[in-house]
């Protein structure tokens, strides 16, 4: 408050007035204890002692003319003193009723005053916890305070330069020192690493602010600091609640390509990867994948592949619903989309798939999609039938609770399968699939114009032909009635193509079939399938 007190430092007196102007020498006060560095003016006038609680920041003068930041990080009942950690480095013991000191109330000296009590508290040997924690709590308060007031204010009201004051405290993230403070307390673990967190989420909400530029430096700073190792060490033995928060903070950097290689280089794609199978966080986690595939996708994929991380998406794929399973699909789906099929063709990869088709559900059609261009590959197709993918699709095709669309995309797939591998074929002709094809066709033809679902079937049923069992099927089950209809109907082309070829191999061991095609006027309504590929159905 500006008041004014005497020291005779040879008998160790403090008064309140000026002793040489007083009538008589006052009474002796015994010696002062001595104290570590570096020592305090005593106030022996007042008479209580003011309790300041943890965390608290002051600043002590040593005299008129220095004085040093401290933070206090206890209170002593029995000798009414507080521990006090000081910006260079060392901690005392004082009353502070008898030193002369203030709490720091600007924010921004707060902050700088703050990591520079940190950085020293993380060089002692061995650190002092307690003054990282307290400095770096009181680092978090006084930015959510600071966020608080800047949000607030309006930029155009008074003098108030917002942008000036976000220019400021921004300095002070970009300082490579305040980033390796927090990079040193996350590496330790326990409390302090959830500290660190914290105060790097309320930066994160600050960085929210800046212009692109200065996010990038502050970016960079972190990277240089280690902070993308620290961060990956606390996700893999976090509280969920921690966990949540790294990802928040990782989610905000991760359109940075250099932070998204920092954050790999830790080893930090892979844990996401094995973070999806914890319910609470594989939200957060397949998100922060999702984001990073755009940033870098085929690096990223390598690292999925190479790692093992698939095994985690099917997992998700097979014990979630809802929007964490169609964002679990979509990262399988870029995986699959950046590998050759030769590349995805192992059992490992596909088993999991088939299971999911099985089960149904909303993850099965894009199992399928998935899969119909890994047909392509003969080791592929044949994992495929190893797996018993075949009689699995044509009873769930069966089933009347299986959507159009979903059967679809499996006589595509097995479509595809079915011209790389004879096994497919065979195992077709003596499943239910043709009878259950010719009946998806007669349906489809008579009910409505589902082309895409008539065409998948009659190509995967042309396919069968040249089998005699299937042939008998077509024929006792009149199927010759249903092909002449598709070719007098407004189906595509490439349906018509294929009921032709049906057709041709029918009339191959029935010379009255063409005649009751001809008769139909089917061929005149066709005549448009001489310009076509198939010399089959040209013949014909």
């Amino acid at each position: 408050k500006g008041r004014v007190f005497f020291i005779n430092h040879e008998k160790q007196i403090t008064t309140w007035t000026d002793p040489r102007n007083a009538p008589q020498q006052p009474a002796a006060q015994p010696a002062a204890q001595p104290q570590s560095q570096p020592s305090f003016g005593a106030n022996r006038g007042a008479s209580l002692t003011k309790i300041l609680k943890p965390g608290t920041l002051i600043e002590v003068h040593k005299s008129a003319v220095e004085s040093i930041a401290a933070l206090v990080l206890s209170y002593d009942e029995r000798t009414g003193t507080h521990e006090i950690a000081l910006e260079n480095g060392r901690t005392d013991k004082i009353t502070l009723s008898q030193v002369s000191h203030k709490e720091i109330e600007d924010l921004m000296e707060r902050i700088a005053r703050c990591f520079v009590i940190c950085e020293q508290a993380h060089q002692a040997f061995p650190p002092n916890s307690m003054a990282i924690q307290l400095s770096l709590d009181n680092i978090t308060t006084t930015l959510k305070n600071w966020m608080d007031i800047y949000t607030s204010v309006d930029g155009s009201a008074g003098n108030v330069d917002k942008q000036s004051q976000l220019s400021r405290i921004l300095s002070y993230f970009m300082d490579q020192r305040a980033a390796l403070v927090l990079t040193q307390a996350m590496e330790l673990g326990d409390h302090l690493g959830e500290a660190a967190v914290q105060t790097l989420a309320e930066i994160n909400n600050v960085l929210r602010l800046a212009d692109p530029q200065s996010v990038g430096r502050v970016s960079h700073a972190l990277q240089e600091a280690g902070v993308t190792r620290g961060l990956v060490y606390l996700l893999r033995g976090g509280s969920p609640e921690v966990q949540v928060k790294i990802l928040h903070v990782v989610s905000f950097f991760s359109g940075d390509y250099d932070m998204v290689r920092s954050f790999e280089g830790a080893g930090g794609v892979v844990l996401l990867c094995e973070l999806l199978v914890n319910a609470q966080i594989q939200q957060h986690a397949v998100t922060v994948l999702q984001q990073m595939l755009a940033v870098d996708k085929t690096h990223i994929i390598k690292v999925i592949v190479e790692s093992g991380g698939l095994q985690f998406l099917y997992l998700v794929l097979e014990s979630s619903i809802g929007h964490v399973q169609k964002q679990a699909l979509l990262v399988l789906q870029q995986v699959f989309d950046g590998n050759s099929a030769g590349d995805m063709s192992s059992k490992e990869i596909i088993e999991p798939l088939i299971r999911i088709v099985s089960k149904g559900g909303d993850a099965a059609p894009q199992a399928v999609e998935m899969l119909v261009p890994l047909a392509r590959s003969s080791q592929a197709a044949a994992s495929i039938v190893d797996a018993g993918a075949v009689s699995s699709m044509i009873s769930i095709c069966q089933s009347g609770d299986t959507s159009d669309a979903l059967r679809v995309k499996i006589f595509e797939l097995l479509h595809g399968i079915a011209s790389t591998s004879p096994r497919c074929v065979q195992q077709l002709t003596q499943s239910a699939a043709p009878q259950l094809l010719l009946d998806v066709v007669s349906r489809t033809v008579s009910g409505g114009a589902n082309h895409a679902l008539i065409s998948s079937a009659l190509a995967l049923l042309a396919d069968l032909c040249e089998n005699e069992r299937v042939l008998s099927t077509v024929r006792a089950a009149d199927g010759v009635s249903v092909l002449v209809g598709c070719l007098q109907s407004a189906v595509p082309p490439p349906c018509k193509e294929s009921a032709v070829e049906i057709l041709a191999h029918l009339a191959e061991g029935d010379a009255s079939i063409s005649d009751m095609v001809a008769a139909s006027g089917a061929a005149e309504a066709s005549i448009a399938l001489l310009t076509g590929k198939s010399d089959k159905a040209k013949s014909f």
